[in-house]
């Protein structure tokens, strides 16, 4: 059996070896070289028990696997289509609603008006691309049938 114990005179840890039948051991400090005798059943010193190496669980070989090539290929698509946003907004803004456009589909918008101290204002024109309205009393106008996209 193996313990591990700290020599009085140095504080140096360092393993002996024990037989089980003995209470106790004498022991030689490899630091300082004070000899002294160390009782099992003390309470100042625990013992450890060492096992041999352990083997390996894992296998050595690991299967290959696409995983990493797919996430950077990913990676790159989402980078690429962020970059042609910020450098062509309106083709991702404009393009979706250019076929429905072509179908005869038509928008609406609320429009709210007020001042600058925040009070809504009533009886004005509002124009958009040749559609008007004018505002309600408090100051909401909707103006409908508008064409899809920017305006």
């Amino acid at each position: 059996m193996k313990g591990r114990t700290k020599c009085p005179r140095c504080s140096t840890e360092f393993i002996v070896e024990a037989e089980e039948e003995k209470d106790t051991i004498e022991a030689i400090c490899p630091s300082c070289g004070h000899r002294f005798l160390i009782k099992l059943s003390d309470e100042d010193f625990t013992w450890e028990e060492h096992g041999g190496h352990r083997k390996t669980i894992l296998s050595s070989e690991r299967p290959k696997t696409d995983k990493p090539l797919i996430a950077s290929f990913l990676l790159i698509t989402v980078t690429l289509i962020c970059l042609i946003g910020v450098i062509l907004p309106t083709f991702f803004i404009e393009t979706p609603l250019t076929p429905l456009s072509a179908a005869g589909v038509k928008g609406s918008i609320l429009v709210h008006i007020t001042d600058e101290s925040g009070l809504s204002q009533s009886n004005i024109t509002i124009s958009i691309s040749g559609y008007s309205n004018i505002t309600n009393g408090t100051g909401d106008v909707i103006i409908r049938n508008i064409p899809l996209g920017i305006q």
